[in-house]
């Protein structure tokens, strides 16, 4: 088949996702190309990792304005520099959205072409930013497609009652490869840091560093067990959201002595296992890569008591918590089992290997397409 990827910036764990899963169908025989937005901006930019992993595949990206904002004019544009810039191509059989204003934009732009393709779209989460006008946009959109994969019934469930038609959903969740990372040396400033004290409990939180991940929260979590007498650190990694935001966070929570952070490096979840566990604060969340990594790597998750989280550590798999305030993260903590704990991550491994395989990932896409 002829498949094009489009999406609005390769970055987070729906880049590594859109990456894997066009390596994987390029390998399989599949002719594959991924557009994307041109103009990167303080808050949403392009990650460099996964776009050398496309470059060492022979993979190109194209990228175009705009697939990102929403703006009539922009959007038309993208549209017909798009329809220019493929038409010596043969038609796709498949246009593979990973958000809404792409699958729209490739909508427009292809809507017309010999032998249509079809029209998917992968929602990799709903996100906090949408008034009501980019709700019932959104919404329209995934209305007109053919199918529209959500990572997990939650997200299933959202869309179902925003409005988008049942008949459309297809549930499809992330997959990553079941070989665990390898080894990474930790930077010698790392070392220091997780040297400095006899810590009781070493944290990691992967993720882009800004308020929907919520690390603040963590943060406190960790001051307060401090104060309490627990010796505990968090370590963060990823780019932040906007410069600044991480050090603000730390002045805020006064953590200067008990975080980390080391900005984004390639293969995070190579460090999990200088870790006790892994913490995942956040507010709003697709299905994070993360805690596939670390069901993998069978270490124990901590993770905010929402819907996507709950639906993956839920079921004695992981330890759930409010981040209301920090009172539920703390008690558990300090009522830490470890003979629990290794139960709990025997359990969150053998779940893993059962549903997240990117094998699984790629034939559930397969299957979707050829219908």
């Amino acid at each position: 088949m002829k498949i094009l990827h489009a999406t609005t910036f390769v970055n987070g764990g729906a880049g590594n996702v859109l990456v894997d899963l066009a390596m994987l169908q390029m390998e399989a025989g599949h002719e594959i190309r991924i557009v994307a937005n041109k103009t990167e901006f303080d808050e949403y930019r392009h990650y460099q990792e996964p776009i050398q992993r496309l470059q060492r595949a022979g993979i190109q990206l194209e990228t175009f304005d705009s697939l990102f904002k929403r703006d009539t004019a922009l959007n038309r544009n993208a549209a017909m520099d798009l329809r220019a810039h493929f038409s010596t191509f043969s038609p796709f059989d498949v246009v593979h959205a990973h958000a809404s204003v792409p699958a729209k934009v490739c909508k427009k732009a292809f809507i017309q072409s010999q032998g249509r393709p079809l029209f998917i779209q992968t929602m990799h989460g709903w996100g906090l930013n949408k008034n009501q006008r980019m709700e019932k946009d959104d919404v329209n959109t995934m209305n007109t497609l053919n199918g529209v994969a959500t990572l997990n019934e939650s997200g299933k469930k959202l869309l179902i009652s925003k409005g988008v038609s049942n008949s459309r959903l297809h549930v499809i969740p992330n997959g990553i490869s079941t070989k665990l990372s390898t080894s990474t040396l930790l930077s010698s400033s790392l070392s220091r840091f997780l040297a400095s004290q006899d810590w009781v409990l070493k944290f990691l939180c992967i993720g882009e560093i800004g308020v929907r991940k919520n690390q603040i929260f963590l943060m406190n979590a960790i001051r307060h067990l401090n104060e309490i007498g627990i010796r505990c650190c968090a370590v963060f990694i990823g780019p932040e959201q906007c410069e600044g935001y991480f050090q603000e966070c730390v002045n805020k929570s006064a953590t200067a002595k008990m975080t980390f952070w080391t900005g984004e490096i390639k293969n995070a979840s190579s460090h999990l296992q200088h870790f006790d566990a892994m913490v995942l604060p956040s507010k709003s969340e697709g299905m994070p890569l993360s805690i596939l990594e670390a069901f993998r790597a069978k270490k124990l998750v901590f993770g905010s008591r929402i819907s996507e989280i709950e639906e993956l550590i839920g079921k004695r798999r992981g330890i759930l918590f409010g981040i209301e305030s920090t009172r539920e993260f703390v008690k558990s903590v300090v009522n830490f089992d470890t003979n629990d704990a290794q139960k709990i991550t025997e359990n969150a491994h053998d779940f893993f290997h059962k549903q997240f395989s990117l094998e699984s990932m790629f034939k559930a896409y397969l299957k979707l397409y050829q219908r």
